[in-house]
């Protein structure tokens, strides 16, 4: 739902966004979504985000109430997740690949 936004204030590519007509795959790539964002454990969801070259999350009030928690579970491992903004929305760099 905010992919557009992202793309526009960042100046970045997004996974996913509501222009999705044209994307192949599209039922795989939005459970691939929700599962980053769902996922227990890290492993997971690095697998995901490397498949999708994802540099960094954004994790915003709308993910909190959809997702019912205030962040990623796996986002805790420094090592892997730094927190680079924390305000109305979280954004995490991605730090490491699988």
């Amino acid at each position: 739902e905010e992919g557009h936004g992202i793309t526009f204030v960042a100046k970045r590519k997004n996974v996913m966004d509501a222009n999705f007509l044209n994307v192949n795959n599209i039922n795989e790539r939005y459970s691939d979504v929700v599962t980053i964002y769902e996922a227990k454990f890290e492993t997971e969801a690095l697998r995901l985000l490397d498949k999708y070259d994802v540099d960094y999350i954004y994790y915003s009030q709308n993910a909190k109430k959809r997702f019912s928690k205030s962040e990623p579970s796996y986002v805790t491992d420094e090592a892997c997740f730094r927190k680079v903004y924390d305000r109305q929305v979280k954004i995490y760099e991605v730090k490491c690949k699988i």
